[in-house]
């Protein structure tokens, strides 16, 4: 009686497709990678989101991201107005103090939503 002992995983039929190719006497390459596409600078949507905050993700195509941009803007100047009134009106000084505190905060809130789109605009968001 003879016993043969066959290796496990080396026949073509085992082996993956690749490799399969080198057991018909062909050459196997390696897969070629394809390299990431290079993000695009957008120099007039962000000078468009430097007027408007939010219109260069407009102009990207990104209507969503602009329109919260813009009513983020809107609502911080508002909240920034209304507390500069009250802290003009109030008649305490802790009132004062504190809605002033509001508006410049609110404020504040308004120009860093602004730095923010222009730099998004600028490298074109997700989609570039």
């Amino acid at each position: 009686m003879s016993m043969t002992v066959q290796a496990v995983g080396v026949n073509a039929y085992s082996a993956p497709k690749m490799k399969q190719a080198a057991f018909k006497g062909k050459k196997t390459e390696a897969p070629e990678v394809a390299e990431a596409p290079k993000q695009k600078k957008h120099l007039g949507k962000a000078i468009a989101s430097f007027f408007v905050t939010g219109l260069g993700q407009m102009f990207d195509g990104r209507f969503g991201t602009g329109l919260k941009q813009m009513l983020i803007s809107a609502g911080c100047g508002l909240a920034a107005k209304f507390l500069a009134v009250a802290a003009l009106a109030s008649k305490t000084k802790v009132g004062a103090v504190v809605a002033g505190i509001g508006s410049a905060a609110a404020g504040i809130g308004v120009i860093a939503n602004a730095i923010h789109s222009v730099i998004d605009a600028y490298n074109g968001g997700k989609k570039a």
